[in-house]
Formats: C-alpha cells, sequence, structure tokens
C-alpha cells in the first residue's frame, strides 16, 4: 500500500498546510490529505506521514501505532514564551536572552536597561511585545515575561527539518518603509524578510539547529539575532508552523516528499 501524506493543520493554520499541500500533490504518486484534530471520519494508516502543523493538543484520532512529525506535547512547549525560554536554558541547549519575571525586571528598569516586555506568552507576529525603560515609563508594566534587550547587527529566520537547515531569511528594511523601530524587527514597524545579499554567520545555524532539538521539534522556524561585538547569535523564538512563500515553500516541499521516499 502507497504511502500517505497527512498534513493535520492546526485551526487558522489551514491556509499555510492547504499551500503546502497544493505544492507537494504534483510531484508525488501518493495521496495527499489537510485533516483537522476533531476529524471525525479520519483514520490513520500504518506507514502514513503525517505532519502536524501547528496542533499544541492531540487529534481524536491519535494512534500510538502512526507518530507525527512535530509532537503536540512539543508545539504546546514551543509557542510559550516563558515555557520555550526555561527549556533552552535548562537543557543549556543554545544561547538565549537573559529573561526574568518581574523581580528582577524591577531592578533593571531602574538602572535604566531597556526591556522587552511580553504581555502574552502565545503571540505571534509580535503581538504582546512593548519595549520599555524608564526614560519611556514611569513604572514597569505587569507582564508574564521580560526579556532583556540584546542589542543586534541582523536578525535572521531559519528554518531547520531534521536537525538540517533548510531555508534562512534575514530581516531588512522594507523600501520606502518611514520610522522604521530598529529595536523590534516586525513587518508593523518596515521589516521584511529577504533572501537576497545576506551573510549569514555560522553561529546562526548553530543555536537554530540547537533550539528546535531541545524542544523535540521535528522541524520550526526558529528566530535568532546576531550581536555583532560578541560575534555571538541569541535564539529568540521557535514557529512550528511558519508562513509559507516562494523559497521557503519550495524548501519544505522538498523536505516532505523527502519523508515519502
Amino acid at each position: 500500500m502507497k504511502k500517505r501524506l497527512i498534513i493535520n493543520a492546526a485551526k487558522g493554520m489551514f491556509p499555510s498546510a492547504r499551500k503546502l499541500a497544493d505544492a507537494i500533490k504534483p510531484e508525488t504518486q501518493h495521496k495527499v490529505y489537510v485533516v483537522r484534530n476533531d476529524s471525525p471520519t479520519f483514520k490513520p494508516r500504518l506507514g502514513d506521514v503525517i505532519i502536524n502543523w501547528g496542533n499544541s493538543t492531540h487529534p481524536i484520532w491519535e494512534t500510538e501505532a502512526v507518530a507525527s512529525l512535530n509532537n503536540p506535547d512539543s508545539i504546546a512547549l514551543s509557542i510559550n514564551k516563558l515555557h520555550t525560554f526555561l527549556k533552552l536554558r535548562g537543557e543549556n541547549a543554545c544561547r538565549i536572552p537573559e529573561f526574568s519575571l518581574r523581580l528582577v525586571a524591577k531592578d533593571w528598569f531602574n538602572a535604566g536597561l531597556d526591556i522587552v516586555c511580553r504581555h502574552t506568552l502565545v503571540g505571534f507576529g509580535g503581538a504582546g511585545i512593548e519595549l520599555v525603560n524608564n526614560k519611556t515609563h514611569e513604572t514597569l508594566p505587569e507582564a508574564p515575561l521580560y526579556v532583556l534587550y540584546k542589542k543586534k547587527a541582523a536578525e535572521f529566520r531559519v528554518h531547520v527539518f531534521k536537525d538540517v537547515v533548510i531555508d534562512v531569511t534575514q530581516k531588512k528594511v522594507k523600501e520606502g518603509a518611514e520610522n522604521v523601530n530598529r529595536q523590534i524587527r516586525n513587518h508593523a514597524n518596515g521589516w521584511v524578510y529577504c533572501r537576497e545579499n545576506i551573510d549569514v554567520p555560522q553561529d546562526v545555524f548553530k543555536q537554530a539547529v540547537a533550539a528546535v532539538t531541545a524542544l523535540g521539534l521535528d522541524f520550526g522556524a526558529v528566530d535568532v539575532i546576531w550581536n555583532h561585538k560578541e560575534q555571538q547569535a541569541y535564539v529568540l523564538e521557535v514557529n512550528s508552523a511558519p508562513g509559507l512563500e516562494g523559497q521557503t515553500l519550495t524548501s519544505y516541499k522538498e523536505a516532505i516528499l523527502a519523508e515519502l521516499q
């Protein structure tokens, strides 16, 4: 019996999952399906290759006989910023910025240091991030996580699949962008991902692979910054269901096709 590729898409992740399935279908004789965690009709088979695309809970149709790439428990760990940092620090797996809860962060604030307040632990695309210091705020805002701001010469997104880097992009200022924020580099602040004319230090790749491995993921997109003065890379977060466009889509397609061999 031919293998089937099953992309188990989390709620809100169906557009990327379908885009991935549509890219794979013309290049394989295997059946390709996109299913939900709560599908009452789907039945896994021995030999299925199941790609868990962003689900942090186990599907109702799960069976011990068929495992998924990216276990839901590992995804649940990776989407919570505090749990991610605690795991990575505990494993001593990769380099991360210094972080704390409120007590230590108050000392940082009183010392005039820049602090990244994470107002939500599961935000995406920079949601819930606020950069503060005692010049911009009278008091330290309440937040579940505080990260000591680390200066960066560059910020990268490194895609890792089975311990291999399959794609990398760098955040650069969007052409025509005004009032660009160079500390918080997201789309809203004038930054876009680029792959042309980029120079990626080897430590960026090393830290990205180590982060994915430590979190127990089979694949993930790792946001990594490069501190030029220290000549060191720092992991900020890991995304288990990244947006897919252009070469990034092709890279995941090729990596998954290899799993079907």
